[in-house]
């Protein structure tokens, strides 16, 4: 591996660790200001994209308003391909989700990062929205405003 990919994988690996603790001050250390998060499916598992992030500010209040809703969020048996030109970073893992009210989801989540001047520019998940049915991830204000438009 040559240094922009240890570089990339460095910086990815931040932020899902941000992620993880629910911590939008290292999520926000990695990403551009115009970043971009991707939730592929909707709540119905079909076609149609679940949500679009956009922005450094609205990827943060959805961090947090992830964060308020989760006792516990790790990801296991983490996977990680880097690409050729470090300008991507693909992650396979089991998402381990428990809420503050005590539900639990268990899955498996793939994402794709895309990185420029080592900092997040976008963020693709791709998961099974019918294991987070019922969770509790609602819109943040940002998000409803989003889809609204």
């Amino acid at each position: 591996m040559n240094r922009i990919q240890r570089n990339a994988l460095a910086v990815t690996r931040e932020f899902f660790a941000g992620l993880e603790a629910g911590d939008p001050a290292v999520v926000g250390a990695v990403l551009a200001d115009h970043a971009r998060v991707a939730i592929t499916l909707g709540a119905d598992g079909g076609l149609e994209r679940g949500q679009v992030i956009e922005g450094k500010a609205a990827v943060l209040d959805h961090i947090v308003a992830v964060a308020e809703t989760l006792d516990r969020l790790t990801f296991l048996d983490m996977d990680w391909t880097v690409g050729a030109d470090g300008a991507s970073v693909f992650l396979e893992a089991t998402g381990n989700v428990v809420t503050t009210a005590g539900q639990h989801s268990r899955d498996v989540h793939a994402f794709k990062v895309d990185l420029q001047d080592n900092r997040i520019v976008r963020v693709v998940e791709y998961g099974a929205p019918a294991a987070h049915a019922g969770l509790g991830f609602g819109d943040t204000e940002a998000e409803g405003a989003a889809r609204a438009a």
